[in-house]
């Protein structure tokens, strides 16, 4: 994660299960480790969450959180009907 932090260059996709999303977003908001205590950054399967850095004002942002928007989209089956 700090690596990618550094690179401000690039745009970067940062795959995770569940849990683990959690410790790639304290890390990302550079919250201390023995500061965290119960946060937690609850996810779903397939989920997106969108973190952005702001270059003028240097803060960090959870713009999106475990966003599913996206799965709603494209490859469904075109015979079904909605509820």
């Amino acid at each position: 994660m700090r690596e990618l932090m550094a690179d401000r260059d690039h745009d970067h996709v940062v795959v995770t299960h569940g849990y683990a999303q959690t410790f790639v977003v304290t890390t990302w908001l550079q919250v201390p480790t023995d500061a965290v205590g119960f946060v937690s950054f609850a996810t779903s399967p397939g989920a997106i969450t969108h973190l952005r850095h702001d270059d003028y004002w240097r803060n960090r942002a959870v713009v999106a959180p475990a966003d599913t928007s996206h799965l709603n989209d494209g490859l469904q089956d075109p015979r079904r009907k909605p509820i």
